[in-house]
C-alpha cells in the first residue's frame, strides 16, 4: 500500500499517477462521511443522499480499477480531471441548494484546501483553483434559479470549462510525454556517444603516433579525415631492421562497424610483420587476408568484410621501394627528364602530365583483402626511387567526394591534376592545401567516406 501511494520525484516534477491516487482516495472518502460533518450543525440542510453515495463511490471505485484495469490506469489521470470537476461542481450544487449557507461555505473551503495539498505540482494546484473559483462566480451570478441541474446557462459554461480543462490537461500530458521521450532520446545518445568516442580512443591507439610518422617519414603527411566520430579507413605503419612499412587502408563501410573492421586488419597487419617476420608486400598482404578470414569465421557465419589497401615497404638508404595493393593505387610523381619535356614538346598532343613533373600509377590486384570466391596471391612490384620522387598512397574517399557547382564526384583525374599542380610545394603545405581543396569541393554536401591520404617525399 506505501509503495501504490509512494510519490516519487521525477525529471519532470512528482510521480503525477501517485498524486491523483491519493486524491481519489480522500475525495471518495470525504464525500461519504460529509453528510456526518454537517448533520448535527445544520438540522434543516438539505442532503441528497443517493447523489453523494454515488459521487463519493465512483473516486473510490476508479482507485479500484486503475490497479485491476489497463484501460483505466491509461487513462487515469483524465478520469482524476473529470472527477475533480465534478467534485467542485457537487459541492457548489451543495452550498446552492442550502441556499449558500455560512456552514457550507466553511465546510467546501475546508475541503478544497484540503484537496489542494494532495497535488504536488503547482500546475495542478493552480487550476484546480481556477476551475473552483469560475464555479463559484458562475453559480454566485445565476443564484436567482431555483435549482443548478435545470439551469441550461450553467450546464453549457461547466461543460465548455470542462472540456478546455480536458483538452488542456491532453495538451499538457502530451508535452510531458514528449519532453520526457526526448530526455531519453537525449540520454540514450548521449550514452551511444560516448561509447563511440571511447571506441575512437581504442582506433586512435592503433594509429602511430605522429612522433613515429615524422621519425621515420621525415618529408611527408597524413591528411585523415573521417567521415564519422570513428573511420573504416585507417593508416598503418611499422619500422623494422632500418626498414619502414606504411599503408592507407579502406575497410568495408565507415562509423562503428567500418572502426571495428579497422581494428581486425590493422592488428592483422602488424602480426603479419612483426610477428611472423614477413617482409614481401605481398605475402604480408596474402598473410593478412588468412588471418582476416579466419578472425571473421569463429563464429561460423559467412562474414564478407574487408579491405582495400595501398601497402609499402621503403628502403630511404637505397633509394629501393616495394608496393603492393588491393584494389587502392600507388602514383609516384617525379621530374621529367630533358629528353621527356623534349619529345613531350614535339608531341601534337598533351597529357595530364603536361609539366615539369610526371605521374606514375601503379595498380593494384583487383581484390579486397577478405573472403572471396578464388583469391589470388597478391603481387609485389620492385621500384627504384628517384630523389624528389613524391609518393602517394589514398582511399577512394577523396575522389568520391560529392561538391562543386553540380554537386558531381570529384573522381580520381581532378585529384591527380591537382597534386600536379602541388609538386612544388613542401609536403607539409601539401597536406593544408588539400584539405582546404576537399571542403571547397564539398562544401555544404555531406561527407560521402573517410578520407586518408599518405604523401611522402624523398
Amino acid at each position: 500500500m506505501k509503495k501504490y501511494f509512494d510519490i516519487k520525484e521525477t525529471p519532470f516534477g512528482y510521480d503525477e499517477a501517485a498524486t491523483y491516487r491519493a486524491l481519489c482516495l480522500f475525495s471518495g472518502i470525504m464525500h461519504l462521511i460529509f453528510h456526518y460533518i454537517y448533520i448535527f450543525t445544520i438540522k434543516e440542510a438539505i442532503d441528497p443522499f443517493w447523489q453523494r453515495m454515488l459521487v463519493g463511490f465512483v473516486p473510490l471505485i476508479v482507485l479500484w480499477l486503475e490497479s485491476n484495469i489497463a484501460w483505466v490506469k491509461k487513462h487515469f489521470i483524465l478520469l482524476c480531471m473529470i472527477m475533480i470537476h465534478a467534485n467542485n461542481f457537487w459541492f457548489i450544487y451543495l452550498m446552492y441548494i442550502n441556499q449558500f449557507m455560512p456552514e457550507y461555505y466553511t465546510g467546501y473551503f475546508i475541503v478544497v484546501m484540503a484537496i489542494g495539498f494532495t497535488f504536488s505540482r503547482l500546475s495542478q494546484l493552480f487550476w484546480f483553483v481556477v476551475s473552483t473559483t469560475f464555479y463559484l462566480i458562475a453559480a454566485f451570478l445565476l443564484s436567482t434559479e431555483i435549482h443548478i441541474s435545470p439551469i441550461p446557462a450553467f450546464s453549457i459554461i461547466a461543460a465548455i470549462f470542462l472540456l478546455a480543462w480536458i483538452l488542456l490537461h491532453l495538451k499538457i500530458t502530451f508535452n510531458n510525454r514528449l519532453n520526457e521521450k526526448n530526455l531519453q532520446l537525449e540520454i540514450k545518445n548521449k550514452e551511444i556517444t560516448d561509447s563511440i568516442n571511447y571506441a575512437k580512443r581504442i582506433q586512435d591507439a592503433i594509429l602511430p603516433s605522429a612522433n613515429q610518422l615524422n621519425k621515420y617519414l621525415k618529408d611527408g603527411f597524413v591528411l585523415y579525415v573521417p567521415k564519422d566520430i570513428v573511420a573504416g579507413d585507417f593508416y598503418w605503419m611499422e619500422h623494422v631492421n632500418g626498414i619502414t612499412y606504411f599503408a592507407a587502408a579502406d575497410c568495408t563501410g565507415h562509423g562503428v562497424p567500418g572502426a571495428m573492421v579497422s581494428v581486425v586488419c590493422s592488428n592483422a597487419l602488424s602480426k603479419a610483420v612483426t610477428e611472423e617476420g614477413l617482409s614481401d608486400p605481398g605475402k604480408i598482404l596474402d598473410r593478412t587476408r588468412e588471418i582476416v578470414v579466419s578472425s571473421f569465421a569463429r563464429n561460423g557465419e559467412d562474414v564478407k568484410d574487408g579491405m582495400d589497401i595501398s601497402f609499402c615497404k621503403i628502403d630511404l638508404e637505397n633509394l629501393k621501394m616495394e608496393w603492393a595493393g588491393a584494389n587502392n593505387p600507388l602514383w609516384i610523381f617525379r621530374k621529367k627528364t630533358t629528353e621527356e619535356k623534349e619529345a613531350e614538346q614535339n608531341s601534337p598532343t598533351t597529357t595530364e602530365n603536361s609539366s615539369e613533373f610526371k605521374l606514375m600509377e601503379i595498380r593494384g590486384n583487383i581484390q579486397p583483402i577478405g573472403k572471396i570466391d578464388h583469391p589470388k596471391p597478391f603481387t609485389t612490384h620492385l621500384i627504384d626511387l628517384k630523389k624528389g620522387d613524391s609518393i602517394y598512397l589514398i582511399t577512394d574517399g577523396y575522389a568520391d567526394q560529392f561538391g562543386g557547382e553540380k554537386g558531381k564526384k570529384l573522381k580520381s583525374t581532378n585529384l591527380k591534376k591537382l597534386l600536379i599542380g602541388m609538386q612544388h610545394v613542401p609536403m607539409n603545405h601539401q597536406k593544408e592545401r588539400l584539405l582546404e581543396a576537399f571542403l571547397k569541393w564539398k562544401s555544404d554536401f555531406e561527407q560521402v567516406d573517410d578520407v586518408c591520404v599518405i604523401g611522402v617525399r624523398i
